[in-house]
């Protein structure tokens, strides 16, 4: 069986949807391959990925990403900044839950693939999770056996445990990612059904690359990979799209600056549209590229405050791609002088990126910018 859902900002009793895509997804009794989860499995991953493609916190009414479900404000993880989860709702006729979301641009998955999240679950002790890309063109699935019952638990799967309808296993390397769902399926008699999920993150774990010494992610942010299908951004007057693309890969892309209206210099701005929560230790990653120039300030708007917080970096590398990861909790500093703590629950609207001061030739390149919160585990 097939159903027609609609993908939303959010969905809960007596609320409308403020944007929308009608989706057909399958809830067919495939038999995809079992996998039992393994204690490895069911743990915090260690350190923080070389790169995450797609992510979903839950958080207010996202325009970057959007999901089928109920908000759930009470039953949730208990951690600094987390307001709510995912609560998977019933399908008609049918003694299961279901819940999906899937990003509103562009999501491209990477070579070695993970699939993370936080789960609640009761009643049953498996999952069936499908993944679509190239909007439904193809699907992969698999069922998780042997979760945690009765507590808020994690799991952290390969994406190269999918399998198709066949059992043929599929790579989506490169592909762009449609939707993500999550089934699950009564099966203690004498107990309710439920199921909630949050913090989905997916992501790629490349040895050699990532930084050993950063932590895994406790909720991600906001995440702009600037992988679009337009040349341009929605915020024209806050970078341009500069293609990075390959034959196999045609949505590559990096945010380039443009001319600051304020002042000299080039700069970037990155909306975060609506506000979004900070948490117990807010980070921000980002990959750099530099020309004719050796520094670079970033700023983020703390609505708390009403007022930026910001980092100048100097002496970087120039003519090459590099890796900034910045604590913004302890480091970044109110442009007013004033010292306040960046505490978990600080709403913030938007970030900056410019060259200080009016460097000729000046020019700088952003890529898989990813704001997150560390966490204090």
């Amino acid at each position: 069986m097939k159903i027609i859902i609609l993908f939303c900002c959010f969905i809960v009793a007596g609320a409308s949807c403020t944007a929308g895509k009608k989706t057909e997804v399958a809830v067919e009794a495939f038999a995809y391959p079992e996998h039992f989860l393994s204690s490895a499995e069911k743990i915090h991953p260690a350190r923080f990925p070389s790169l995450i493609s797609a992510a979903c916190d839950f958080e207010l009414s996202r325009k970057d990403v959007s999901w089928f479900g109920r908000l759930e404000k009470n039953n949730i993880p208990a951690y600094p900044g987390n307001t709510t989860a995912l609560d998977a709702v019933p399908i008609p006729g049918k003694q299961n839950l279901f819940a999906a979301f899937r990003p509103v641009g562009v999501s491209l998955l990477g070579k070695s693939g993970k699939i993370y999240f936080k789960y609640y679950l009761s009643g049953a002790t498996s999952l069936k999770i499908e993944l679509s890309v190239r909007d439904g063109e193809r699907t992969g699935g698999m069922v998780i056996t042997g979760l945690t019952a009765d507590h808020w638990s994690e799991a952290a799967i390969d994406l190269g445990l999918l399998a198709g309808s066949d059992n043929a296993p599929v790579s989506f390397a490169g592909e762009k990612l449609n939707y993500l769902s999550f089934l699950a399926e009564r099966e203690d008699k004498d107990r309710p059904l439920r199921f909630i999920i949050d913090d989905i993150i997916v992501f790629e774990e490349e040895k050699g690359i990532a930084e050993p010494s950063l932590k895994f992610p406790e909720r991600v942010i906001l995440l702009e990979n600037f992988d679009n299908e337009e040349q341009h951004s929605l915020w024209f007057d806050s970078y341009r799209i500069e293609r990075v693309s390959t034959e196999n890969e045609p949505f590559r892309g990096a945010g380039k600056a443009v001319a600051d209206k304020n002042g000299p210099g080039r700069r970037i701005r990155v909306s975060i549209d609506p506000p979004q929560h900070v948490g117990a230790v807010t980070r921000l990653s980002f990959r750099l590229y530099l020309k004719e120039t050796s520094s670079l300030q970033v700023q983020i708007f703390d609505l708390t405050d009403m007022d930026n917080r910001h980092l100048v970096l100097k002496n970087l590398p120039q003519d090459k791609w590099q890796t900034i990861n910045l604590n913004l909790t302890a480091d970044a500093v109110r442009n007013d002088g004033t010292v306040t703590a960046f505490a978990s629950g600080h709403l913030v609207d938007d970030i900056f990126f410019f060259i200080p001061g009016p460097v000729k030739g000046a020019e700088f390149l952003i890529d898989d910018l990813v704001l997150y919160d560390e966490g204090s585990r």
